[in-house]
């Protein structure tokens, strides 16, 4: 899932000859809407709040969707893994995930939000949601990893 058209066009070009990936172009956000996407200096700063290189003054409307949404798009009831890294809007895709069974989530919380980190709230986020919760804040990307508890039946 990737919503900027100048990381797009990498993604693409990435992989290319891979018959097993599907790319969707469109931003995650907790609902569907069109938003801003602002561009950063680097392509892979672009994000849909102010890029954390200052940015260059471009924007572009996107489409989002939630987690949730997209899943429906493409006829999941369930996904195994979601890796999260939105350039700062890692809150907003993890409120996304509401209805859909997401087995495992790893979240970026870097800088990236506002020049704070979102990591300790991602965490918290899906404890709440009962999942089993490791945090490595010696990663530089802050990760957060999750896993659902087998214990229970959410």
């Amino acid at each position: 899932i990737e919503p900027s058209p100048r990381a797009l066009k990498c993604l693409r070009k990435n992989t290319n000859g891979y018959d097993n990936i599907q790319i969707i172009p469109c931003g995650v956000w907790n609902q569907s809407e069109d938003l801003e996407l602002r561009f950063g200096v680097s392509p892979a700063d672009d994000s849909l709040i102010e890029p954390d290189d200052g940015g260059n003054g471009e924007l572009k409307t996107v489409q989002v969707h939630s987690i949730d949404e997209i899943a429906t798009m493409e006829g999941l009831d369930e996904i195994d893994y979601v890796k999260i890294e939105a350039e700062g809007v890692e809150l907003e895709a993890l409120q996304g995930i509401r209805e859909v069974d997401v087995k495992k989530i790893a979240v970026s919380g870097n800088e990236e939000r506002f020049g704070e980190s979102s990591y300790n709230e991602s965490a918290e986020i899906l404890r709440k949601r009962n999942y089993m919760v490791e945090i490595d804040d010696d990663h530089p990307y802050k990760m957060v990893y999750a896993h659902k508890n087998e214990n229970t039946n959410n």
